[in-house]
């Protein structure tokens, strides 16, 4: 869908604490940005997509929406996010924490490979949560599936507003379902970069679980299987996975 007429834009921007809502506040200028203060929960930021529909008076008029974090600028440039969604009328979705180095010089370097790499039981949480879905494992693990992080995004409004359902039905499912809930408990083997007793104070355990890296990438699955223009913005990110 192509947009004839100005682009009205809300950010969200995601802040853990009341400090980090703080950092946010140099943003202010900014009248398409809103700081929102997450809990801390063993899904990270992605946490906030619970709140999103209670805020629909916020976004439901506007023709894009997009979700960073308050310490964007340590993995990405500041954009001219309203000029850069006008600018590409024809682009669904636009991403700003892109790919991977290709450490291990692999073939066919994808997002699925890396998760594989990264977090041992990736596959198989995955393959659980998705056939929830009725998603066939050649579309699941489909090399062809974008890799961006972070939840550093900005999708039009009808396609964060579907993809809000789709994330929300999947947190839901990632509680109920007694196998998935067990296997997203187990060690993600993430590089550990938050202070073991506030680790573990989030997780519930001395390290990270799944949760937070499954719904990370949910966004890659869900655009690229709506068959959205995406259009990545910036550079690649190092992965964070023990090696």
């Amino acid at each position: 869908m192509a947009y004839s007429g100005d682009v009205d834009l809300l950010l969200y921007m995601v802040c853990h604490d009341s400090a980090s809502f703080e950092r946010a506040s140099k943003y202010s200028m900014y009248s398409w940005i809103i700081p929102i203060q997450i809990p801390s929960t063993v899904y990270m930021e992605s946490i906030v997509f619970t709140l999103l529909p209670q805020r629909i008076h916020e976004w439901k008029d506007k023709t894009h929406v997009g979700i960073i974090k308050y310490s964007f600028e340590e993995k990405t440039p500041f954009y001219d996010f309203p000029l850069l969604c006008s600018s590409h009328p024809l682009v669904d979705v636009f991403t700003f924490v892109n790919g991977h180095e290709d450490d291990f010089n692999l073939p066919n370097p994808s997002m699925i490979t890396y998760a594989g790499i990264c977090h041992t039981l990736f596959p198989v949480v995955w393959y659980n949560l998705l056939r929830e879905f009725d998603v066939a494992p050649e579309q699941m693990f489909n090399v062809d599936i974008p890799a961006f992080y972070s939840n550093f995004w900005i999708a039009k409004k009808e396609y964060f507003q579907d993809y809000l359902d789709f994330i929300n039905e999947s947190i839901k499912v990632m509680g109920s379902n007694k196998e998935l809930a067990r296997l997203l408990s187990y060690n993600a083997n993430y590089l550990e970069r938050l202070d073991p007793m506030r680790l573990k104070e989030i997780m519930n355990a001395p390290y990270y679980t799944y949760h937070c890296f499954v719904a990370e990438r949910l966004p890659c699955f869900y655009f690229w299987n709506a068959k959205c223009s995406i259009l990545p913005i910036g550079g690649k990110q190092r992965m964070g996975c023990k090696k």
